[in-house]
């Protein structure tokens, strides 16, 4: 694999404005196909980069619980999940609880 490539990938995952923007967009911005980019990307961190992109989110969200009083309607797209019901799966397959069990503890 390509040393350009590798670098291209850290630089848009690094150095991109949101946290984490979703895999088409990161795979325009190094000219490469989404699926191309996943490869790499588990392939240099033995995840795929749906799962990154979940911790990523699954830590913000963990960081709004335990400061702020959002509604778990407000923190899910505030994280990146459009939808609650898969955030709160998402949530509870990580942390082993709900979101609203993890803010009450």
């Amino acid at each position: 694999m390509p040393v350009h490539v590798n670098d291209k990938l850290l630089r848009v995952l690094c150095l991109s404005p949101r946290p984490v923007p979703e895999p088409i967009r990161k795979a325009q911005k190094v000219k490469v196909t989404p699926q191309h980019l996943c490869n790499i990307f588990k392939s240099l961190t033995g995840q795929t980069l749906t799962e990154y992109i979940n911790v990523v989110r699954i830590g913000k969200s963990k960081e709004l619980l335990k400061s702020t009083d959002m509604l778990i309607m407000e923190i899910a797209p505030a994280c990146g999940f459009e939808d609650v019901s898969y955030f709160c799966e998402i949530f509870k397959r990580s942390e082993g609880m709900t979101p609203t069990a993890f803010r009450g503890r």
